[in-house]
């Protein structure tokens, strides 16, 4: 008879407080309102990454993306955590919410955007991910799928005609179980 191994609900318990100690996330600015429109996400099926399609070396700070996010109508940030050049996991729109990030895809995901993604002349698509920034994505994935353990993985250019996140996530990533 195979018998499959099933997490105790302390052993998972103990398991996320691991991660949430080795991916600390900076929180969202208390003065930052969310509008009470958006609405509460009720399941997460998948996580998908984006870049902003920034150049090279150049820092882009999460309220000047919420604020480029507003310029468009949105109605906050659309990513739910971006990850600046130096590593640091900030939070941008509230993980139980909708998303903005992925048409199609925002009722049942959470966005992941790094930092980056783009030459230095902001032309062609180009992984800038710094070793900061790869190992915070690694450590921010690891406690989504704990949080998540049905969740799969994906690249934003699996859902849509664009090169972001520049890099390819199944290879980087391993093959998403379905």
């Amino acid at each position: 008879m195979n018998k499959k191994n099933y997490e105790t609900k302390n052993q998972r318990r103990a398991r996320m407080c691991q991660y949430i100690k080795e991916c600390p996330v900076r929180w969202r600015d208390p003065k930052w309102v969310v509008p009470s429109s958006i609405e509460e996400r009720n399941r997460t099926d998948e996580i998908i990454i984006h870049c902003t399609a920034t150049p090279e070396g150049h820092d882009f700070s999460v309220a000047e993306i919420r604020q480029m996010h507003l310029a468009k109508g949105w109605k906050d940030i659309g990513y739910h955590y971006v990850i600046l050049r130096d590593g640091t996991v900030c939070e941008g729109r509230p993980e139980n919410l909708v998303g903005a990030h992925c048409q199609g895809h925002n009722y049942r995901s959470v966005g992941v955007a790094y930092v980056g993604g783009v030459d230095r002349l902001g032309v062609h698509p180009l992984d800038t991910r710094t070793r900061a920034q790869r190992d915070a994505m690694t450590r921010l994935l690891r406690l989504l799928l704990a949080r998540y353990p049905k969740a799969t993985i994906h690249g934003h250019c699996e859902f849509a005609n664009k090169a972001c996140p520049s890099f390819d996530v199944k290879k980087e990533y391993g093959v998403n179980k379905e």
